[in-house]
């Protein structure tokens, strides 16, 4: 499986060991995130520091951890399918554009965003995180079935 993440989804992963955090660092799947949105993570670094009450090194270890799951996508990548993800967004909500081009620059199973204004785009398929949580569980739960 592979998806695009929102900056929401990484934020939540960032801040709470649950499992948002567990599926992006133990399913095994790919998860694309815009290199350039990754100011929108800085921008917020002291608030995600502040809620996970973690320190800064600590952060900075979980950080580096959670990327290694994460495959961050270059601007260059995500330029060429600006124009067509406007379009997709325009009149929903501009500010997400990023990720509609990233997700048309990677091979992916969808977005998965809590933010409903994915839901009202057609381009792709848009996951919240209760059905990402359910998939993942059904997926565990049919290894352990085929190993007893």
């Amino acid at each position: 499986m592979n998806f695009v993440i929102d900056t929401n989804i990484l934020m939540s992963a960032l801040i709470k060991d649950g499992a948002i955090r567990e599926i992006i660092m133990q399913s095994g799947w790919k998860f694309y995130y815009p290199a350039a949105a990754l100011e929108e993570i800085k921008k917020y670094q002291e608030l995600i520091i502040e809620k996970s009450k973690l320190s800064k090194e600590e952060y900075e270890k979980l950080f580096s951890a959670i990327s290694h799951y994460v495959v961050f996508i270059p601007l260059e990548k995500i330029k060429e399918n600006i124009k067509e993800a406007e379009e997709v967004m325009n009149n929903i909500d501009p500010k997400d554009t990023i990720f509609i081009a990233a997700a048309f620059s990677t091979k992916n199973d969808g977005i998965w965003s809590d933010d409903m204004h994915f839901a009202k785009q057609n381009s792709f398929k848009a996951l919240k995180t209760e059905e990402i949580i359910k998939f993942f569980k059904n997926m565990q739960n049919n290894i352990w079935k085929n190993l007893g």
